[in-house]
Formats: structure tokens, C-alpha cells, sequence
């Protein structure tokens, strides 16, 4: 979460690193979608168990 230095992951440094996903709402057969997560939110969200290919 630092840059390649270890850290704690506490509640607050998580919610951070998620603080700038956007979700962009689908329409019709368009599914909602998560453009450009970073590497860190993707890692987070696998850890959650979220796809963020499939958010239906």
C-alpha cells in the first residue's frame, strides 16, 4: 500500500486505496463497469471476492 514498503493494512488505508475506484452504471445489455482500477484496488477487490468484469 506504500510503495513496496510493508504496512498495516487498517480499515482507514483500505477505504483509501478504494476512495478513487469509479463505478460506471450499466444501461440495458451494458454492465456496469470499473475503468482503470490500479493494481492495489484490484488486488483488494480480489481479496473480496469482486470481479470487476462481472458486477451484475
Amino acid at each position: 500500500m506504500y510503495a513496496g514498503r510493508p504496512a498495516i493494512p487498517t480499515g482507514k488505508l483500505i477505504l483509501d486505496a478504494l476512495a478513487g475506484i469509479r463505478l460506471i452504471s450499466g444501461t440495458g445489455q451494458s454492465p456496469p463497469t470499473i475503468p482503470q482500477p490500479t493494481d492495489l484496488q484490484l488486488h483488494l477487490l480480489d481479496l473480496l471476492d469482486i470481479d470487476p468484469r462481472d458486477l451484475r
